[in-house]
């Protein structure tokens, strides 16, 4: 994945949470994800279709607040599965 367009953090709840802005130019909607490389919750990615404004997608993350509180601190630990181990399939 190419170098985020920009690093920051957005409140939700009372939380300071960790945000990457990216652009991709196949992208046709943008793209809400939870990273959870630490299996631990560390912040949220979002994915802009080129001429998407930056607002739009942290916009986006404030809409959506409920569902990435609950995805990344559910009972004091991340909700995700673990990842699967390289070579898995």
């Amino acid at each position: 994945m190419a170098p985020p367009v920009r690093e920051t953090f957005v409140e939700l709840g009372g939380k300071r949470v960790p945000v990457r802005l990216y652009r991709n130019t196949r992208a046709r909607r943008i793209i809400l994800r939870i990273n959870d490389r630490n299996g631990n919750g560390d912040g949220v990615s979002v994915t802009l279709p080129r001429r998407t404004p930056l607002r739009e997608g942290l916009d986006l993350i404030h809409e959506k607040a409920a569902w990435v509180l609950e995805r990344l601190w559910a009972g004091g630990t991340s909700s995700l599965p673990p990842p699967v181990p390289p070579g898995f399939w």
